[in-house]
């Protein structure tokens, strides 16, 4: 009896632990699961570009000829796509939601 107050703050440390650990694999799960969806759309995308290469709309150097890179990154479960170009063009900005549907637009000065 006289550990019993120990006893109890350990059990509730393993407790509180095991609740922690059990979120943190479930975070890792859903952002594993993410990942695997937004390589799944960009496949769809590559292949689609691929396809007008291949039917000769589109040539692989008409293709790198504008861009000069695209950046592909992924902060706080979303996905961002930076598209530098090698002319000037007017800098712009399009969001768009989870649907792709397109949410907001801004023009960079």
């Amino acid at each position: 009896m006289e550990h019993t107050e120990i006893y109890t703050r350990m059990l509730k440390l393993c407790e509180d632990d095991i609740k922690r650990l059990k979120n943190e694999i479930a975070a890792i799960t859903d952002y594993s699961a993410t990942i695997k969806k937004h390589k799944a759309e960009m496949k769809e995308s590559v292949d689609l570009i691929e396809q007008f290469i291949q039917w000769g709309a589109i040539s692989d150097a008409n293709l790198r000829l504008p861009v000069d890179s695209i950046v592909i990154s992924e902060k706080d479960k979303k996905l961002h796509i930076k598209i530098n170009l090698n002319a000037k063009f007017e800098r712009h900005k399009d969001c768009y939601d989870a649907e792709g549907n397109l949410t907001d637009r801004m023009f960079i000065a």
